[in-house]
């Protein structure tokens, strides 16, 4: 991140929107605070990076983190509350080449994501389209607030990550063109 993204990103994360299905959203934040999660996310082995379109517009965010090399496994997170019609397809992407950097630089075995249920159903889906499976359903396992629903966990494993991989020739991101085909089949 540069210094200017932290008021935005330090802004996502104070609207009630934004954070309806996620953990963030309690407390007020500042620029300060964000600049500070950043540092401490770096200093204990977590993987930050900022969602950018090509004209450097700044999207979101994404992590990997409770990185486990006993387990052989991590947590993959992402927040993407800005939209372009430039890179729709962005969220999804971000999501590809974040999970591809944990299995090829991490040599994890497996990435996993919990996610509000129903509530981010449609998200679940397209997560699909990268090789993410529903692992389980959590009843009750997601709370924000009076707001209290179940929770689904997703992961992609290290074999299935590598079939894709290879179909889709050293890239698990298939490409704006296929997503498209492939996300108006499963609607």
């Amino acid at each position: 991140p540069q210094e200017e993204d932290f008021d935005q990103w330090a802004s996502w994360f104070n609207d009630q929107k934004t954070t309806q299905f996620l953990e963030q959203g309690k407390y007020p934040n500042t620029p300060n605070q964000q600049k500070e999660f950043y540092q401490n996310s770096l200093e204990k082995g977590r993987f930050l990076a900022l969602i950018k379109t090509k004209k450097h517009e700044t999207l979101g965010v994404i992590s990997l983190s409770e990185i486990s090399y006993e387990k052989s496994s991590c947590q993959i997170a992402l927040v993407c509350p800005v939209f372009s019609k430039a890179a729709i397809y962005a969220p999804l992407e971000a999501m590809a080449i974040c999970t591809q950097h944990a299995f090829i630089r991490f040599g994890i075995d497996r990435v996993w994501a919990g996610q509000a249920y129903p509530g981010l159903n449609e998200w679940i889906r397209k997560l699909e389209l990268i090789g993410y499976r529903t692992d389980g359903i959590a009843p009750l396992g997601f709370r924000h607030g009076i707001t209290v629903t179940d929770a689904a966990y997703t992961s992609i494993t290290k074999e299935r990550f590598l079939r894709l991989f290879e179909m889709r020739k050293g890239k698990l991101w298939m490409g704006e063109v296929k997503a498209r085909k492939m996300l108006a089949v499963i609607k």
